[in-house]
């Protein structure tokens, strides 16, 4: 199986920050989830952040506070408290981060408004502005186009109320408009690394769970191998004791009866001498067809229990249950009707010796397979081709 990184597609999207169509779907399911903790936390600071600065405001301003305060608290603080509770109990996770990219803006203008209510040829607050634009693309954990968006849109502010509200000389606009430039700069970078990072970590994710499915696809296998007879494809002699086993369990504990049939080729060596053991391992497929397709009922089995025996364990089946299946493997063997001119029926034919038992603290599990076997036994010096039940 080729790996997620060694596909050029996969390493050219986490460079360009863009999967194929199918693959970016997951990416950005798998972003909004996981990033929603990381954006919780940044976005409490953040509030936190900019409305403390309301006290930097009574002490640098306390001429101007009321003005600030009334852009900091009556229009910014306002859409941060419902973006808070939006972020908590919100549902949509890319509406989380359309509303967080819309706070970024109110936060940005908000500190613009402060810088040119303010007039203050010192700008002290321009260092504020520096810090919203590094929060969107650094703190945040916005992806880079909404953090590049909501950043460039906020300088965008910013120039344009330097240029009309307030006529600063031009070589401190142009220093101004070459700083907010200079940080988006820095802030790209960054969200660029950061979403890089966050795209080649749900690679590797993604590629640690397809490589556990694989691996439990191959466990299944061999599971299934470990439990099935290769040849006749019916379950094998360890699934039917670790089956019989169990079961026993749950009906000592639920008082049903467990039912058992042992079926037994009636002179299969002679058969493998007359036409050989491809022929042999034909017929074994074929009885094994033939009592699998009489199991209908949940938790009942057939197994390859060796050699040309076979089991059959009956769920909850009493006496007359398991006769009646005995026959009915019994005559679907005759109109299947496999030629053995060996013997004096001249088709191939089985035994069965069949069990009943009500399972008990008292018994163990073998006694039912003791008592089937003897059954079996009786069936063989019977004359073949019939069943008998334990007495």
């Amino acid at each position: 199986m080729q790996r997620l990184l060694d596909r050029q597609d996969i390493r050219s999207g986490i460079n360009r920050l863009r999967f194929p169509a199918a693959m970016e779907r997951e990416f950005l399911d798998y972003y909004y989830v996981n990033i929603r903790g990381h954006l919780r936390a940044a976005s409490i600071f953040g509030v936190c952040l900019f409305l403390l600065f309301g006290i930097h405001d009574a002490l640098v301003y306390p001429d101007l506070k009321l003005q600030l305060w009334m852009i900091r608290y009556a229009f910014a603080g306002p859409f941060m408290l419902v973006f808070l509770l939006y972020l908590f109990f919100g549902r949509s996770d890319r509406m989380i981060h359309l509303a967080a990219v819309l706070v970024v803006l109110v936060a940005g203008t908000a500190v613009s408004a402060i810088v040119f209510t303010a007039h203050d040829p010192r700008q002290l607050y321009y260092t504020g502005l520096i810090l919203v634009i590094l929060f969107a693309y650094a703190i945040s954990g916005l992806r880079l186009r909404h953090a590049f968006v909501s950043s460039f849109i906020v300088s965008l502010i910013f120039g344009g109320m330097a240029l009309k509200t307030w006529e600063l000389p031009l070589p401190v606009v142009r220093n101004d408009i070459l700083g907010l430039i200079s940080t988006n700069l820095i802030g790209v970078l960054s969200g660029y690394l950061f979403e890089r990072f966050r795209r080649k970590e749900f690679v590797y994710q993604k590629q640690i769970s397809m490589d556990m499915d694989a691996l439990q696809d191959v466990n299944d296998k061999l599971r299934h191998l470990s439990y099935h007879d290769s040849l006749t494809g019916v379950s094998n002699r360890r699934y039917f004791d670790e089956h019989l086993s169990s079961e026993w369990q749950r009906a000592v504990r639920f008082g049903y009866p467990l039912s058992l049939l042992i079926i037994d080729i009636d002179d299969f060596k002679a058969f493998n001498d007359r036409y050989g053991h491809i022929m042999g391992d034909e017929a074994l497929k074929k009885v094994a067809s033939v009592l699998n397709s009489l199991i209908n009922r949940s938790g009942d089995i057939v197994a390859r229990y060796g050699g040309e025996e076979f089991v059959v364990l009956m769920i909850g089946a009493d006496e007359n249950g398991s006769d009646q299946m005995a026959g009915e493997i019994l005559s679907r063997l005759k109109v299947l009707s496999l030629p053995h001119d060996t013997t004096e029926r001249g088709i191939l034919t089985v035994s069965i010796g069949v069990s009943t038992i009500l399972p008990a603290l008292e018994l163990q599990a073998d006694e039912l397979l003791r008592r089937a076997d003897q059954a079996l036994y009786r069936a063989k010096k019977g004359g073949k081709d019939r069943f008998c039940r334990w007495e």
